[in-house]
């Protein structure tokens, strides 16, 4: 049987990242920063994610892309006649299984928490008291707790029936979504409980108290930790998905952009957004952030229906601040899906001339909307105000003549003369 790889660029990304990014970020980073001294504790965690966890993710994936297998066949694959690589790809598996383990349950008692408030068992208003009630009473039913994680272990094993692109990549895309957007969510909402300043300053604001309690030496350890916990090192699971990486793109490149890229969007949306705003007016705030933050710079086109561009397209607006249609459409294609929507890029031609162009694309209530925000940026330019390219349906931009696919620019190519 044929080994699938991943269908884009960005399903990789995805899937990588989901691998990446979890309770690591949300449950245990806070806690573990506002005990190391805040600040402090941020900072030796960022180094040990660029002198560290950067290295050690490349070096994973390499192995993974190089022999195309299994976590223990892949050592097996690689190493010289001999040699017993093979035995640490042993405990790099039985390293998944007992991850599994503790991932399977807590998982479970989310999909329980999930039936509790649906229920109307937990809601708004609870005490600390009756909350933790609650949940005592769930540790002490084991046989809820088997029922929850056996949900999910189907639920699992029922993805992964589908293979790699119909099964694992496609629903990957549509939750890492909705985690970001939770994430999102969860981080407004936290800023506006009683004590968030309080909260705010232990987590960030760098303390020595904190560091002389707990010793220099724990602050370190911790940041080490942390960084190969988020990042799910040393047991292999990214050797699995580098397994399935294309070729096209360098293995260094590829995991810089899997821990720079939420860095970038979360900093963003979160300056140009709060909580009072709906996702409507949200994205209606990225999208002109993009437009009059960013400048044009010429620079590479792509051909029609190409992807895989996006993210590192996104990246390079980012860091710059300059770029052509494709790296402002990135831009703002990043920033959608940060809070939630199912924004699509699309490399295509426009006008009479047929032009290389790129634009975002979004459906809603299953109609196709053009987002377009670098024409929009070249009329403001020349002092058009009035003209818009947000949110319209491709009927109103007729006249800019959108190509989407091949397909479609072999239909409408112009005749020539014989």
């Amino acid at each position: 049987m044929k080994r699938e790889s991943f269908r884009s660029r960005l399903g990789f990304l995805l899937v990588s990242a989901g691998c990446a990014i979890g309770i690591g970020n949300v449950w245990r980073f806070p806690y573990i920063a506002g005990k190391n001294g805040g600040g402090y504790f941020v900072l030796f965690y960022l180094l040990c994610l660029l002198v560290m966890g950067v290295p050690v993710l490349t070096m994973e994936l390499a192995v993974g892309r190089a022999s195309r297998r299994s976590a223990v066949l892949s050592y097996k694959t690689l190493e010289k006649p001999g040699q017993k690589w093979h035995i640490h790809g042993w405990f790099c598996l039985l390293g998944c299984y007992l991850l599994m383990m503790y991932y399977t349950t807590v998982s479970g008692w989310m999909v329980s928490y999930f039936g509790k408030f649906l229920t109307g068992a937990f809601h708004s208003g609870m005490s600390t008291d009756e909350v933790a009630s609650a949940f005592g009473a769930m540790l002490s039913s084991p046989g809820e707790m088997a029922l929850w994680a056996e949900v999910v272990v189907v639920a699992g094993f029922l993805v992964c029936s589908f293979g790699l692109q119909k099964g694992l990549e496609r629903v990957t895309k549509v939750m890492m979504l909705c985690l970001l957007a939770l994430i999102l969510v969860l981080a407004v909402h936290s800023l506006t409980l009683s004590g968030a300043a309080e909260g705010m300053k232990f987590y960030l604001v760098p303390s020595m108290d904190s560091i002389r309690e707990n010793g220099f030496g724990s602050l370190v350890t911790d940041a080490m930790n942390q960084a190969f916990f988020t990042l799910s090192l040393g047991i292999a699971a990214m050797e699995i998905f580098g397994s399935y990486m294309s070729d096209d793109h360098t293995l260094a490149g590829e995991s810089i952009r899997i821990c720079a890229l939420d860095t970038f969007v979360a900093d963003i949306v979160d300056a140009n957004t709060n909580a009072s705003m709906t996702r409507e007016e949200m994205l209606r705030a990225v999208y002109e952030y993009v437009r009059d933050h960013y400048l044009y710079l010429k620079r590479s086109l792509y051909e029609v229906g190409e992807t895989g561009w996006e993210i590192p397209e996104a990246l390079l607006m980012f860091q710059s601040g300059k770029g052509n249609c494709y790296n402002f459409t990135a831009a703002f294609w990043s920033l959608a899906r940060g809070i939630g929507f199912d924004a699509v890029c699309y490399s295509g031609l426009v006008g009479v001339g047929r032009d290389p162009h790129s634009w975002v694309e979004i459906t809603f209530d299953g109609v196709p909307y053009v987002f377009d925000v670098e024409t929009e940026m070249s009329y403001r330019l020349v002092n058009d105000y009035i003209t818009s390219m947000y949110w319209k349906t491709y009927e109103e931009v007729a006249a800019w003549s959108y190509v989407r696919t091949p397909e479609e620019a072999a239909a409408t190519a112009p005749e020539t003369a014989g």
